[in-house]
C-alpha cells in the first residue's frame, strides 16, 4: 500500500546499482547479444523489438518500470505463440539473469542486490512492507548500533568485536586474531582517527577485498524480502532489474503473491493495471482510491473500544483493479480486521479530541502550544511522518487525514 520513494536523482542510484555487475558485465554482454538477437527475431515488430531488447544489457538492469512492463507483456505473448519452442531460450535467459540459483553463470546476484537495498534503506524509506503496511521491514547489524568503525574498534567490548568482526562466511575468526584487535587499541598513539588503518594492516595474512574495516561496516542482515513485482519465473528478463523489486514481508511475498501476475482479468487492459497497482510505479495511488472504513452499524457507541463486536473494518475501493489485485490478492480485509483494535483506538481518540476541544485547550494554554501543535501531539502526525510506522494508512483513513 506504500509507493516506493525513489530519490529525485534516480540516475545516481541506477549507476551505483550497475556497479554490482561490474566484474561480470562484459561476459554478460557477450551472452546477451546472442539471446537479444533471438528475442528480436521472434518479435514481428522490428522497431519495437529494438526498444524492448536493447543493444546493451545494462539498459535492461536499470530500465524504468514502464518499460519493464512492456518487456514482460511482450515476452508473455512470445510464450503463448511459440510454446515449448521458448524453452531453450528461457533457460538461457534464466542462467544469464541469475538472481538466486547457485549453479548459474554468471553467479547469483541476490546477496549483492539485497546488500544494495540495505545500504539504501533510509534513502528509500524501507521501514514497512510496501504491500500490506502490517509488518516492519529493516536491516540490522553494525550500522544499526554504530556509525563509525573507528569509534567501534576503540570502545566495543570483546563480545561486540566478536559479533561484528567475522569471516566473509559469517564464521568467527581464530581467538588469537581477536586478542590482537583488543591489544591494538592499547598501543601508543592509537586513536579513533587512525585505528581503522592499523586494523586493516593488523595481519598481512588476513587480507581481504574490501578492507577489513569496510567489511565490518557492511556487516548487515535484512528482515525483508525483495519481491519481483513482475514475476521472474514468468519472464527471466526482469529478474535483475532494479525497478522491479518491491521490499516486502515474507507473508506478502512468499505465502500470498508468489508467482502471481497482478494484471487483472481484461487482457486488453493488462498494461494499465500492471502500471497502476505496482508500488514501483509513479502512478501508484492506492492511498487515494482505497480507504479503510470503520462501520458501527448504527450503534454509535461513545467508547468503540469497549464494543469491538459491533464494528467492522474493511477497505472501500473506488477502483476495481486495486480491489482485486491488491486488497484481495494480499487478503488485506481479513488481515486488517484482525487488528481492528487499532482502528477503534484512533476512532475513540478522534472523538475525545474534536476540533472545538483542541481549540479550548490551545486557549487555556495561552500560546504555549498552538492548535496545530496539539493535533500533532495527540494524533502523532509528525511522529508517523518522521518514522514510517505500520498502520499509518489505517490511522490516516480513520482520522480523515489526506
Amino acid at each position: 500500500m506504500r509507493r516506493i520513494e525513489y530519490p529525485k536523482d534516480i540516475q545516481a542510484l541506477k549507476t551505483e546499482y550497475l556497479a554490482i555487475f561490474n566484474d561480470c558485465l562484459r561476459r554478460m554482454q557477450n551472452d546477451w547479444e546472442n539471446l537479444r538477437d533471438e528475442l528480436r527475431s521472434k518479435d514481428n515488430n522490428t522497431i519495437e523489438s529494438h526498444r524492448l531488447y536493447p543493444d546493451h544489457i545494462s539498459e535492461m538492469l536499470v530500465a524504468d518500470y514502464d518499460l519493464l512492463v512492456d518487456i514482460f507483456i511482450d515476452y508473455q505473448k512470445m510464450v503463448e505463440v511459440y510454446g515449448d519452442g521458448m524453452n531453450d531460450l528461457n533457460r538461457a535467459l534464466e542462467r544469464l539473469f541469475n538472481y538466486s540459483t547457485d549453479d548459474g553463470t554468471p553467479p547469483k546476484f541476490q546477496p549483492a542486490i539485497s546488500c544494495f537495498f540495505m545500504q539504501h534503506q533510509k534513502e528509500l524509506k524501507l521501514d514497512v512492507c510496501h504491500y500490506c503496511e502490517l509488518s516492519y521491514i529493516n536491516s540490522y547489524g553494525f550500522s544499526s548500533v554504530y556509525t563509525d568503525v573507528g569509534e567501534f574498534l576503540i570502545s566495543a567490548t570483546r563480545h561486540q568485536i566478536e559479533r561484528y568482526v567475522r569471516r566473509e562466511s559469517g564464521e568467527k575468526l581464530a581467538k588469537g586474531k581477536y586478542d590482537k584487535i583488543m591489544k591494538l587499541r592499547q598501543m601508543t598513539g592509537v586513536n579513533v582517527s587512525n585505528i581503522k588503518d592499523r586494523f586493516d594492516n593488523l595481519d598481512a595474512r588476513w587480507r581481504d577485498t574490501p578492507k577489513k574495516s569496510e567489511r565490518v561496516a557492511g556487516n548487515l542482515r535484512n528482515h525483508f524480502d525483495l519481491d519481483h513485482f513482475l514475476p521472474k519465473g514468468k519472464c527471466p528478463l526482469v529478474a535483475l532489474s532494479l525497478m522491479n523489486f518491491v521490499p516486502s514481508c515474507p507473508i506478502c511475498n512468499e505465502k500470498l503473491k508468489g508467482e502471481d501476475i497482478l494484471w487483472g482479468e481484461n487482457e486488453a487492459n493488462r498494461r494499465n493495471v500492471l502500471i497502476k497497482v505496482s508500488p514501483n510505479s509513479s502512478g501508484y495511488d492506492m492511498n487515494s482510491v482505497a480507504k479503510l472504513r470503520l462501520d458501527d452499524h448504527g450503534h454509535g457507541w461513545l467508547r468503540a473500544q469497549e464494543h469491538p463486536q459491533d464494528y467492522t473494518l474493511e477497505f472501500n475501493s473506488s477502483d476495481p483493479d486495486y480491489q482485486s489485485e491488491i486488497i484481495d490478492e494480499f487478503h488485506l480485509d481479513e488481515r486488517y480486521a484482525y487488528h481492528k483494535c487499532e482502528a477503534l483506538r484512533w476512532h475513540d481518540l478522534m472523538n475525545d479530541y474534536p476540533p472545538p476541544r483542541i481549540k479550548e485547550m490551545a486557549t487555556a494554554l495561552n500560546g504555549y502550544k498552538t492548535e496545530e501543535q496539539l493535533r500533532n501531539d495527540i494524533f502523532q502526525n509528525d511522529y508517523f511522518e518522521k518514522y514510517v510506522r505500520c498502520f499509518d494508512k489505517l490511522r490516516r483513513d480513520i482520522l480523515g487525514i489526506g
